[in-house]
């Protein structure tokens, strides 16, 4: 009985030493469940808060995306009107704590979502709204999210077929059907294109008359016809359209003139007659016409007889100023009336006869630096084949003179000209044409002298930078049979006029009557004796010939044949360089894209094609509408600062908004532009699209 008791004891024991352990958690327990109760009904209402404010913001993105502005502060949604707004700083509902933060999104070059960027990878359609909602009680705790913000709608605009990038313009570059359509530099340096290897198109075009000169600037050809005063036209202007290559003859002067040189410059055409008394030069007005193909003949200059009785040779314009050859006289005209032509100052006398009659067959005038000169080809039998005129105060015609103060007196002169046969190892020296460097160094004449002299020289006029003491280069002949020093002997044609040809000026084109062949291209690699590099064979002869660039890179040689029909014949030339197939640059300025209302333009997504060597750069443009539409915007260039000096890469790049300048968007009209380079002209980049994505 004593041991049952004992052993109970033991066992009470035991229970309350079970219970001293167990029943602190039990209780512990049971307060913890009873206070996380509460705190999970907060964390409970906090989410519905959270998911709440999620909702207004996203109705706020619906109902107006500028609403959503990028800030340093924390904001609050509130009732605004029937939407909602977004205010500065938290707010509290019920026991609740609750804020937005906005933050730019950024994007790398493959468009995907990075956590930090540069200005110029934001997304300006996308934003970052982080929702946090937090409470004190029973425990200090917080639930955030975080939502990515996009337009409603979004659009992408592409350009990816030939038909598509031929609503666009190049300059150096080419559109193709293939792969699907692009853009890649143009040819210019194919075998075909080679001034060394020249042919005749197959486009001519026939003339009212017998021309007797030609004249040419970008998608224009100037030609004067008449060889007699019985002749019905004038004057003409050829429009010339590439790719395909056309002519158009856009109209004529009518007037039964005898002309003797042409020049044109846009909305204007010049013509010099061989009357030695009464009108001299004839202006044509080329947006005016007097019946349908007939232009105006808007005015004229006049001189009688007895203050000169020769007849007018050349004639020249730049900067408002026409610089016409009467006799041996240069006359200088102001042109900002055309209708009434005044004469500047006094006349400057550039030859004498007393070695026979010395007119000018053609000028050349060029600004350099920020002087005038005027350089002529004299045509008498004698010397100086050429002079220059210093012509730099058109205002004040007692400072002009020959350059370096030379005098041409009995047949000579004393600087300022150049005598290419100072051993008179020929009689027979007409010089007919004259073409100089934009920056004056080098003036390249041609003479008639095909019987017993060269007719082709280079010569140099950068000796003193004044002009003062031009030089043939390879020097004058010292012995006269067989002829030695510089220049290039035709062996038979008689050169009546030369060019250099753009954009290398490494060829001279020669064209004349006589000899084997009367187109002659020269290659100017030795300045000191040009040699023959290609040729045509044309009997009839040729009597002019003009070259220029047009805007899509092409270059092209026009020259005037003797008869009306087939009287302007063109030769399409290129850089000429030994090796290569595409130019070495060239720019593509894409068509209009009208969004048909102001959008957001987020970002130029471009495909392109980069072999080793080569690179596309991009800069866009954006403008507003004008009367509704993007007919007569003006596109201004810029790049991924919204500057004219920077340049998205071939990757493209985000968009920036702009609301002020000259580059805005949000905005209606846009257009891009593609810069394209190799430094191996065998290989050329490939744009294969450019997309833009847009939201409204």
């Amino acid at each position: 009985m004593a041991n049952k008791k004992g052993q109970s004891l033991v066992e009470l024991m035991i229970a309350i030493g079970l219970c001293s352990v167990i029943l602190p958690a039990l209780i512990t327990g049971f307060v913890s469940f009873q206070s996380g109760k509460p705190q999970q009904q907060e964390r409970t209402s906090a989410l519905s808060l959270l998911r709440q404010t999620e909702e207004q913001i996203r109705n706020l993105k619906e109902n107006s995306w500028d609403g959503l502005k990028p800030v340093d502060i924390d904001l609050h949604p509130i009732v605004y009107g029937t939407g909602w707004s977004l205010a500065p700083a938290a707010d509290t509902v019920d026991s609740f704590t609750r804020k937005v933060v906005l933050t730019n999104v950024f994007r790398d070059s493959d468009n995907n979502i990075i956590s930090v960027g540069t200005s110029s990878q934001i997304d300006p359609s996308t934003l970052l709204a982080t929702v946090t909602v937090s409470w004190t009680q029973p425990h200090i705790s917080s639930v955030q999210s975080a939502i990515y913000l996009s337009r409603h709608t979004n659009g992408i605009h592409i350009e990816d077929t030939q038909s598509d990038f031929g609503l666009g313009t190049n300059l150096g570059t080419q559109t193709t059907d293939s792969g699907g359509g692009g853009v890649l530099l143009g040819s210019g340096l194919a075998l075909n294109t080679k001034w060394c290897e020249p042919s005749f198109s197959p486009v001519s075009i026939d003339l009212p008359e017998i021309p007797t000169a030609v004249s040419a600037s970008p998608g224009n050809v100037y030609v004067s016809m008449g060889n007699s005063t019985s002749a019905n036209a004038s004057f003409a202007q050829v429009i010339v359209s590439t790719q395909p290559l056309a002519f158009t003859l856009n109209g004529r002067l009518n007037g039964g003139y005898q002309t003797t040189s042409v020049f044109g410059e846009p909305g204007w055409g010049y013509i010099t007659t061989n009357n030695t008394s009464g009108k001299r030069l004839v202006i044509v007005n080329l947006n005016r016409f007097d019946s349908p193909g007939i232009f105006h003949e808007e005015g004229s200059f006049s001189l009688d007889s007895s203050v000169i009785s020769d007849p007018a040779t050349s004639i020249f314009v730049l900067n408002n100023r026409g610089y016409l050859t009467i006799g041996n006289y240069l006359y200088v005209l102001d042109l900002s009336n055309h209708a009434s032509p005044s004469q500047i100052g006094g006349r400057i006398q550039f030859s004498d006869n007393s070695l026979g009659f010395s007119p000018a067959k053609q000028t050349y005038v060029r600004q350099v630096g920020t002087d005038t000169y005027v350089f002529v080809a004299i045509n008498g039998r004698f010397i100086p084949e050429m002079v220059i005129v210093n012509a730099t105060n058109n205002n004040v015609s007692g400072k002009w003179n020959i350059a370096g103060n030379g005098v041409v007196r009995n047949g000579t002169v004393t600087h300022g000209g150049v005598d290419v046969d100072p051993n008179y190892c020929s009689t027979l020296q007409a010089t007919m044409g004259v073409y100089v460097k934009p920056d004056g160094s080098r003036a390249y004449i041609s003479d008639a002298n095909a019987a017993d002299f060269k007719e082709f020289f280079v010569i140099d006029t950068d000796k003193t930078h004044n002009f003062s003491n031009p030089t043939v280069i390879g020097n004058p002949p010292t012995t006269c049979h067989p002829l030695n020093g510089g220049g290039w002997e035709s062996g038979g044609l008689n050169a009546l006029q030369s060019v250099v040809t753009l954009p290398l000026e490494n060829r001279a084109i020669v064209v004349g009557t006589g000899g084997t062949e009367q187109y002659v291209v020269l290659d100017l690699g030795n300045e000191a004796a040009p040699s023959r590099c290609g040729g045509i064979s044309y009997p009839g002869g040729l009597t002019g010939v003009a070259s220029t660039q047009e805007a899509n890179g092409e270059v092209f040689a026009y020259v005037i044949t003797t008869t009306k029909n087939q009287a302007l014949k063109v030769i399409q030339g290129g850089p000429d360089v030994a090796s290569g197939k595409y130019k070495a640059s060239g720019t593509f300025e894409s068509g209009t894209f009208d969004a048909k209302s102001n959008v957001i333009f987020n970002r130029l997504l471009p495909s392109v094609s980069l072999p080793a060597g080569t690179d596309v750069k991009f800069q866009i443009a954006t403008a507003d509408a004008i009367s509704g539409n993007c007919n007569s915007v003006t596109f201004n260039y810029v790049g991924p600062d919204t500057s004219s000096a920077s340049f998205y890469p071939s990757t493209g790049g985000i968009i920036p908004l702009s609301s002020s300048g000259a580059f805005k968007n949000p905005s209606r009209c846009f257009r891009y532009k593609a810069f394209l380079t190799t430094t191996d002209t065998n290989v050329t980049p490939f744009i294969n699209s450019v997309t833009v994505n847009y939201s409204l």
